[in-house]
């Protein structure tokens, strides 16, 4: 199973992994954008909403950049969550058999993440 831990998650935050355009580390927030409006979200993430991720990640490396400021490769980790985790487990995948050989469910998700950022509420 391809998961990633809260603990593990906020390391690599916290050691700024996943910030900047040419991170090695892709955050993805699956939930519906008044999901992260009226909740939050884990900090470093960008909002992909699950319905539209396997569009998304169909645009070139360019376009990506241009509209998220990140870039994405194949190769690239990419990590997804949502509320609860089972969003972001459909997300993954599907991600997977795109070829996205490296994406991961964070399944604590913002339920979880709740629990040490006061930034993300839970619902």
């Amino acid at each position: 199973m391809n998961e990633i831990t809260r603990d593990a998650l906020k390391g690599l935050i916290d050691s700024k992994q996943t910030i900047g355009e040419n991170s090695q580390i892709l955050l993805i927030d699956v939930r519906e954008p008044i999901e992260v409006q009226n909740y939050g979200s884990i900090p470093t993430s960008i909002n992909i909403p699950m319905d539209n991720v396997d569009k998304e990640l169909l645009l070139t490396p360019v376009e990506f950049k241009q509209k998220y400021g990140k870039t994405i490769s194949k190769d690239k980790k990419i990590i997804f969550y949502c509320r609860s985790g089972t969003r972001a487990e459909v997300v993954t995948q599907s991600s997977i058999a795109r070829g996205y050989v490296n994406a991961i469910t964070y399944k604590g998700s913002a339920l979880e993440w709740a629990d040490i950022d006061s930034n993300v509420k839970k619902y």
